[in-house]
């Protein structure tokens, strides 16, 4: 897409980040586009990140590293404190929010080679065909990626598929001796650690991605899990969205950065719900 390559551009001259095309873009690794690959091209020292957290988000954008350092992090140990108090979720959203119409930007906008977008009721931009993925669906993601910037494990796990937030606890608990909390603590601070410290949602791109094979996607929470977690699962799923996506955030000073562009997110609708795993 012709906005996705200008959001480059204006990423290179540190205006707003990158929402790069999977299909049109030199500008971003092909391994992104690879849940069992990606997590290598996140991070430099990627040889020595937790598997258990590579499967955590998808598989695909963990930065953790299991070092001491982190580990005696004052900031992660607060966020840990603060997580250990919350409950997981005892019911689905009573109201995911809505989205508005068609934001169409006039041709001397700044934003205009941006695309145009829809604004959600909870604040964000956000950018997807209307006609491959549902609204509910995008409400479900900004909710998602607004517990992390919350450190919020109930709205977190009101996000995951039920059957995901036991398995991959139960997982993390016998391989690593910590839990799904202790883990979703780590990952905020790994977005923390990419934003350069608190961050407020304002961009979310999703783009249904073509022929893909959500089983694939799910390979390396199978090999958690010790079974074949698809075939568990996807006769109780109504249908599957499996897309790449692209996260854009305002840091504390106030400008816009992305922290996370072109991973893959698989999401599941059931009986009018919508749930992510990761």
């Amino acid at each position: 897409m012709r906005s996705n390559k200008l959001f480059a551009v204006i990423t290179a001259v540190s205006m707003i980040a990158a929402l790069t095309s999977c299909s049109g873009s030199d500008s971003s690794s092909g391994s992104k586009n690879d849940s069992s690959a990606a997590s290598e091209s996140t991070s430099s020292s990627a040889e020595n990140t937790s598997a258990s957290d590579e499967n955590l988000i998808t598989a695909a954008y963990s930065t953790e590293n299991e070092t001491e350092t982190e580990t005696n992090d004052e900031v992660l140990q607060e966020i840990i404190d603060t997580v250990e108090e919350q409950e997981v979720a005892d019911k689905y959203f009573d109201d995911l929010g809505s989205i508005g119409d068609l934001v169409v930007l006039d041709d001397d906008d700044p934003e205009k080679d941006l695309g145009d977008y829809y604004e959600s009721s909870n604040g964000a931009k956000l950018y997807f065909d209307k006609d491959k993925i549902p609204a509910e669906v995008m409400l479900l993601f900004e909710k998602y990626f607004k517990s992390y910037s919350e450190q919020d494990y109930t709205e977190y796990t009101r996000c995951l598929y039920p059957s995901y937030i036991k398995g991959m606890d139960d997982f993390l608990q016998k391989d690593y001796g910590y839990g799904l909390k202790t883990s979703f603590a780590k990952q905020c601070k790994n977005l923390m650690d990419s934003a350069g410290g608190d961050f407020e949602i304002t961009r979310l791109k999703v783009d249904l991605r073509e022929n893909s094979d959500p089983a694939e996607f799910m390979k390396p929470t199978s090999e958690c899990f010790g079974y074949d977690y698809y075939e568990t699962i996807k006769g109780e799923v109504d249908k599957f969205y499996d897309c790449d996506f692209y996260v854009i955030v305002r840091e504390e000073d106030g400008h816009e950065m992305a922290i996370l562009s072109e991973y893959e997110i698989v999401f599941a609708e059931k009986d009018g719900k919508i749930y992510t795993f990761g």
